[in-house]
């Protein structure tokens, strides 16, 4: 037996909870004076107003001139419902060549026709709504801190911390960053109110969900976060081995009728995505946006992981931001041992590390928030499936709000910790510093955003092997004037990534400087990387022109017209063409066509012009445009086939003589001539012999 040691043993006492030591002195002053609620709400709210408030100064910058200036769409509310049937870009007259996207974002587009029926195009009024949408999501973050548990104090961190942050910088300085403003604010909304009590705060979560979907995408992560929050609730409060059985009973029965509805209104959505788009769910993507849609799965992985690490480095550390990172900004990660790869390892490791840890043993607010963070990142990180852009700030808005609550949730845990008023002090000092260096870095970076020039001569120092970045760059000295400068950028955009909307750039910038030989040089080179691009045909006639190589500017400019029949400058130039020749019904005909690019009578008259001159080929482009313009006018199916016919292609000339018999059937003379044309040239006796039947059936009728 061993020997007592004659101490007497006392019971331990429970370990405070931190969370329940910071809330208890903020819930003595509630009960001694409740209107100081508003003051935590009020400070988030104030703070996102004072990082952001110089945006409102701004003007519009990067795609904000497309989306607003050229969209018809948001010119009056009689096009609402175009704008529920429209891809996000389809209505936009977009400069380069592609007119879908596959983003389907009708709220957006109906929020910015609200702005535009208030201010037109001025862009102050843009500007103020988003910084407004911003202080409202902060405001959600506060909130949704405080359902998850957090006391006031670490509620208020997290809201602040998000208000202030410079990450968000490009979703509240540019005006398309709306789609994330209201996505966020459709999740977050859509959460706390299915948190709360009673069926009217279930449907105000089913209306946000609905409204968050609306705005983009990313917003059906919420019955995920839904499924598990209630997974987390379940766990607390039915710990061990038995409890643990009972979670596994009760878990999908409990969860699958509360996220029915959910589920449904994400059903609906997608069928109704579906449709609008043409069915295919995944977006239309550019190399030169994002080049891992184009490579084999490790480098993607790799670099989708490297890109990863790169968003938590910028929670933790903002600066240098940027608007672009597209292609070559990211190279291409080969090994899983790049420092870059191995620092996402890191930092994603440890944040999960966390989850788990907390999951077990601590906070359940603090599993939540790593688990929110990782899902709602998941859908852009491009590991799932490729996005539309190898990385952008503004997708990782939603996903910081989680990391914001872990902030809140370790000021808390450290209150409780810091017993002396002279730490405390020092707490707060550290915190107050660093909130207002974000503060700093986010006014900062928010007027970078002041107009494209200042915008892109900023990027270009920050992620200089951004091809898009040194070619927005370089157009805008172009336009400036500065031809020197517009040509250096320009070459650097070709050097990254040669394309023909770079190369034709560049060719309009040699032609400004009487540069002939250079400039149809770049012309050539984009109509060699793009073959259907009618501009660069019609500028290469310019620099034909110039050079006085009449016949090659006549065939550039033909082709253009031949890719384009309503580009009214190709139809100018190509007049200016046979005025040098002489040949002055050609001109005005051209004419013609350059004033009425969509008059089916104008085609069909230059045309017959064509036809009269001996120009077959030009005759059919121009009766094939009359035929597209009016499908149901029988004089222009005559004329295409009879086109055909002179230049022999019998199958052609039969199509179109098919086309004017379902217009009129009873036309003789066509019908003995598709009866030759089906003895001869398209062997098919059957056909001819019935063309023959109708032709004498058709009696004396004529053409």
């Amino acid at each position: 037996m061993g020997k007592g040691t004659g101490r007497t043993r006392k019971a331990v006492p429970p370990v405070p909870d931190p969370a329940a030591t910071a809330t208890a002195p903020s819930q003595e002053v509630e009960r001694r004076a409740p209107w100081r609620r508003a003051l935590a709400p009020g400070l988030v709210v104030l703070l996102a107003v004072l990082a952001y408030a110089p945006t409102l100064g701004n003007g519009f910058a990067f795609d904000d001139t497309i989306i607003i200036g050229a969209n018809q769409l948001i010119k009056s509310f009689r096009n609402v419902p175009r704008m529920i049937t429209s891809d996000y870009w389809g209505s936009v007259e977009r400069p380069d060549l592609f007119s879908t996207t596959r983003l389907y974002r009708p709220l957006v587009i109906f929020s910015f026709a609200l702005n535009y029926a208030v201010g037109g195009v001025k862009p102050v009024g843009y500007h103020a709504v988003n910084l407004l949408l911003h202080a409202g999501v902060s405001l959600a973050v506060y909130g949704v801190g405080r359902r998850l548990g957090l006391g006031r104090a670490g509620a208020a961190l997290a809201g602040a911390l998000f208000a202030v942050h410079p990450l968000h910088t490009e979703v509240v300085a540019g005006i398309v960053g709306r789609a994330e403003l209201l996505m966020a604010l459709g999740v977050l909304l859509g959460f706390a109110a299915y948190r709360g009590v009673g069926s009217l705060a279930r449907l105000g979560s089913l209306a946000a969900f609905a409204l968050g979907l609306l705005a983009k995408e990313q917003a059906m992560v919420l019955p995920g976060l839904l499924l598990l929050a209630d997974w987390l609730d379940l766990r607390k409060s039915s710990p061990g081995p038995g409890g643990r059985a009972r979670l596994r009973r009760l878990l999908p029965r409990a969860t699958l009728l509360r996220l029915l509805p959910y589920l449904g209104i994400l059903g609906g959505y997608l069928l109704l995505r579906a449709w609008v788009l043409g069915g295919g769910m995944l977006p239309d993507i550019e190399f030169l946006d994002n080049p891992l849609a184009y490579t084999t799965l490790g480098p993607r992985l790799l670099t989708a992981l490297a890109v990863a690490g790169r968003y938590l480095t910028l929670c933790l550390w903002p600066a240098p931001l940027a608007p672009d990172y597209s292609y070559n900004q990211i190279p291409l990660a080969t090994s899983l041992f790049e420092g870059r790869v191995l620092l996402a390892l890191l930092l994603w490791g440890a944040l999960l590390a966390l989850g788990v840890r907390a999951l077990r043993r601590g906070p359940s607010a603090a599993a939540f928030a790593v688990g929110f963070t990782t899902l709602t990142f998941l859908p852009a990180a491009n590991l799932l499936v490729p996005i539309g852009t190898i990385m952008g700030e503004r997708l990782f808005y939603l996903p910081s709000a989680g990391l914001c609550w872990l902030a809140g949730l370790g000021w808390e845990a450290l209150w409780g910790r810091i017993k002396t008023p002279r730490l405390r002090l020092a707490a707060w000092a550290v915190l107050g510093v660093l909130l207002l260096a974000c503060t700093v870095q986010a006014l900062r970076y928010g007027r970078v955003w002041r107009d494209d020039f200042t915008l892109f001569s900023y990027a270009v120092r920050v992620v200089p092997e951004s091809a898009k970045v040194q070619f927005n760059l370089g157009s805008f000295l172009l336009v400036k004037k500065e031809m020197e400068r517009a040509l250096f950028h320009l070459g650097r955009s070709v050097e990254i990534f040669p394309d023909a909307r770079a190369w034709d750039t560049m060719g309009r910038a040699y032609l400004e400087m009487k540069r002939w030989v250079e400039a149809a040089a770049a012309f050539r080179e984009a109509n060699a990387f793009e073959p259907k691009y009618p501009h660069s045909y019609n500028n290469l006639g310019l620099a034909y022109t110039a050079a006085g190589r009449w016949d090659d500017a006549m065939a550039a400019f033909r082709r253009a017209v031949a890719l384009k029949p309503d580009l009214a400058q190709a139809h100018r130039n190509l007049a200016d063409v046979y005025d040098q020749r002489g040949w002055t019904e050609a001109a005005l005909a051209e004419r013609s066509l350059e004033i009425t690019p969509t008059d089916p009578l104008a085609w069909l008259q230059a045309g017959t012009t064509f036809l009269r001159l001996g120009w077959p080929a030009e005759a059919v482009g121009a009766f094939a445009q009359a035929v597209h313009l009016a499908p149901t006018l029988p004089e222009a199916h005559l004329r295409l086939a009879q086109a055909h016919d002179l230049l022999r292609h019998p199958a052609e000339a039969a199509a179109a003589y098919e086309a004017l018999l379902r217009l009129r059937p009873a036309l003789s003379a066509i019908h003995r001539r598709l009866a030759e044309l089906y003895s001869t040239a398209l062997p098919d006796p059957a056909k001819a012999a019935a063309h023959r039947r109708q032709a004498e059936g058709a009696g004396g009728s004529k053409q």
